[in-house]
């Protein structure tokens, strides 16, 4: 994923310095919805990992749950302020009107993206609890090669959206990870689950 974020940034610096800048705001107002996440992500794992430790996988399902419905509440309560005061706080990164006006418009479009990145985290955590890691690698190595990168490049080049059309595209593919491990998640069969030092050994 920092690999398909890379190229993702450098279709954006073939934007313009502008475009590259306000790109940079936009990434940086939300890293206060990234942060967050990934702790809540880990209090996923950690509940989750607790849970199925005790025997009590219908638990770690809940638990799991919680930590969904309460961190896409925080970032939900972000995500408002953010969208409202989307131009003022580009402002405090630059003074150049090309720079906030643009980065405003990428910080509204990114304001909600974050309770999607958050639902990633969450799930993402829960599964690693779980010990469900496989299928989370499958899932990023296809969703970010397979139609991240290319649909960055056909929403910034192709259709010339610029860098509107590279979030949009990061937009799209966060929806869809989030999706795909929510899904995975609840389709589990927790009646069977059960830790691995309590599996019985051949």
């Amino acid at each position: 994923m920092s690999a398909a974020m890379f190229v993702f940034t450098m279709f954006v610096t073939r934007l313009g310095t502008e475009a590259l800048a306000a790109n940079e705001v936009a990434l940086n107002v939300m890293g206060l919805g990234f942060m967050p996440a990934f702790a809540f992500g880990a209090t996923a794992t950690i509940l989750v990992g607790q849970e199925i430790g005790r025997g009590q996988p219908m638990r770690a399902r809940r638990m799991g749950t919680d930590v969904a419905v309460l961190g896409s509440l925080f970032l939900l309560a972000l995500g408002i302020v953010e969208f409202v005061f989307s131009e003022a706080v580009a402002r405090l990164y630059s003074s150049e009107p090309a720079v906030f006006r643009l980065a405003g418009k990428l910080i509204m479009i990114s304001a909600f993206l974050q309770l999607f990145d958050g639902l990633l985290n969450y799930y993402a955590g829960a599964l690693r609890g779980l010990g469900d890691t496989t299928f989370l690698l499958r899932a990023s190595l296809m969703l970010n090669w397979l139609f991240f990168v290319p649909l960055a490049y056909v929403l910034t080049f192709v259709a010339d959206l610029g860098s509107t059309g590279a979030w949009l595209s990061l937009y799209a593919f966060l929806a869809c990870f989030a999706m795909a491990l929510c899904i995975r998640f609840y389709r589990t069969d927790w009646t069977s689950v059960r830790s691995k030092q309590s599996a019985p050994h051949a």
